[in-house]
């Protein structure tokens, strides 16, 4: 009789792990949704709702677009910061139409009033946050993440300073924009001039191309 609880003790515990496995593994949409958004992070600043929008108009399933917003690791009061500085570099709307527009774009009213606090510069550590967050949504070659950071008011020597600080394989990151040309349709014969021209060294640019698909 021992011996019988304890085997059906040992199918259930069994049971349960496997579907505790199944609950936490990532379908092939949820994956696909959640390179898409740092794709598009990488290009735009947009909120938590407003990338939950923009995944399911390019046809993701609500859940798919859900669980991309939560897992790709963003600061979304960075992202009012940088879309307050888009609309006041590209438009004349004054300060309340922009923070009406953020909130139709669905930040939040704590997300804008961050967005607004009067900074004369960045806090200490928002270059290497920053660094690593732009790592996370997309490929960078060294000096292609240093003009992302002065894009975002980081001064020269602080970008300098927190891309030299980071423990990154430069050739990984070739290999990952490699991966990505090519699914943009790159020919493989130019990929290198290309990877140069994003700030690659030729020879991170050529590590990179032997390292695709590993």
């Amino acid at each position: 009789m021992l011996n019988k609880h304890c085997s059906l003790g040992l199918i259930l515990a069994l049971f349960l792990l496997v579907l505790g496995v199944n609950a936490s593994a990532e379908t092939a949409g949820e994956k696909m949704a959640l390179v898409e958004a740092k794709t598009i992070l990488a290009a735009m600043p947009l909120s938590y709702k407003g990338l939950t929008d923009q995944l399911c108009l390019g046809g993701y399933a609500p859940e798919e677009a859900e669980y991309a917003a939560a897992h790709c690791e963003i600061d979304w009061n960075q992202q009012a910061i940088r879309a307050l500085k888009r609309y006041r570099d590209v438009s004349e709307m004054t300060e309340e139409e922009i923070r009406r527009q953020m909130a139709d774009d669905g930040f939040t009213e704590e997300q804008i009033a961050a967005a607004f606090m009067p900074s004369e510069k960045p806090m200490d550590g928002e270059a290497d946050r920053l660094a690593r967050q732009y790592l996370n949504l997309g490929p960078y070659s060294p000096d292609g993440l240093v003009d992302q950071l002065r894009r975002e008011g980081i001064s020269e020597e602080e970008a300098r300073g927190a891309v030299n600080g980071l423990d990154v394989d430069w050739a990984d990151e070739a290999a990952r924009s490699a991966e990505r040309h090519e699914k943009e349709g790159v020919e493989t014969g130019r990929m290198q001039d290309v990877l140069k021209g994003e700030g690659f060294t030729p020879e991170q640019a050529r590590e990179g191309m032997n390292r695709r698909h590993r």
